[in-house]
């Protein structure tokens, strides 16, 4: 993926060949092949992530590679349910308190244009709160 994904400036015939070499190494074929870079003027071995590391090693980087990917996913989760958990809850308590109003101002019949006006001007400043956090503004 990386091959093709970073290979805009390529001819079709160098894509072709990266592609080649990304289907190999897929397969298990291991073959030598190098990449030349135009601008640093640099060669990668692209044999190189071929070579296998000790097993004590591998499980070692596996390990540590697994938790780092169990952190972020927790951090992640955590982090967008109390997001939404709060926009809820706020939406929740706003709307009720809208209704409350609203159910005031027609039994009293009284005129309701600036009560949806407030509302409105509420609502636009509770969208920068919502992404921004729960501090007030």
């Amino acid at each position: 993926m990386w091959y093709t994904a970073n290979s805009v400036e390529y001819d079709d015939l160098e894509v072709h060949v990266l592609n080649r070499v990304r289907r190999d190494s897929k397969a298990g074929v291991r073959q030598k092949c190098y990449l030349y870079n135009h601008q640093t003027k640099e060669f990668y071995n692209l044999t190189y992530a071929h070579e296998q590391p000790e097993s004590s090693a591998r499980f070692g980087d596996y390990l540590v590679t697994k938790c780092g990917v169990l952190m972020m996913s927790l951090f992640v989760f955590f982090t967008t349910t109390m997001s939404v958990s709060f926009t809820l809850r706020e939406t929740q308590t706003r709307m009720l308190k809208f209704t409350v109003q609203l159910q005031h101002h027609a039994r009293h019949r009284l005129p309701t244009f600036q009560l949806i006006f407030v509302h409105v001007i509420e609502s636009l400043v509770f969208v920068p709160k919502t992404f921004g956090g729960e501090e007030e503004l």
